[in-house]
């Protein structure tokens, strides 16, 4: 966890978000045999301080997402409101849009109206693109 943290405050990184996890030793391998000079405590201190820092970027990274065009590959059906699309954009942020059921397996550009904590909402731009093809289908749209 020190080395997420220096990278963190020395402003090198921007990441909307970070896979951690409380190193844990396991049994049969040459470091279970080897003490722990950390605390339980001061391990979950510095795994807190670490979550609310990339908690904070990532919420002034999404904010910053209002009003910007992204080109998405639609999905599916949002899982949480059955009248939007939901996709994913090339950097693998979750978006959810108006749009119509035809989209899903498709690109199309999608302008952001608002965010969620880890989600965007926006909504589908026309179609300036041709001759797409449906990914799931494999038909030229």
């Amino acid at each position: 966890l020190i080395i997420p943290i220096i990278l963190l405050n020395a402003g090198s990184t921007m990441s909307s978000w970070v896979f951690t996890f409380i190193y844990s030793p396991r049994k049969g391998t040459a470091a279970a045999e080897l003490p722990d000079p950390v605390s339980h405590k001061e391990k979950t201190q510095w795994f807190a301080e670490l979550t609310a820092a990339q908690e904070e970027i990532a919420a002034k990274r999404i904010a910053e997402s209002v009003g910007k065009t992204y080109t998405v590959l639609v999905e599916s059906r949002s899982k949480t409101d059955a009248s939007r699309l939901a996709g994913r954009t090339d950097g693998n942020v979750m978006i959810e849009f108006t749009g119509s059921p035809e989209q899903i397996g498709t690109y199309c550009d999608v302008r952001v109206t608002e965010t969620g904590k880890w989600t965007l909402f926006g909504e589908a731009l026309p179609q300036k693109h041709s001759n797409i093809k449906n990914i799931q289908t494999g038909e030229i749209k």
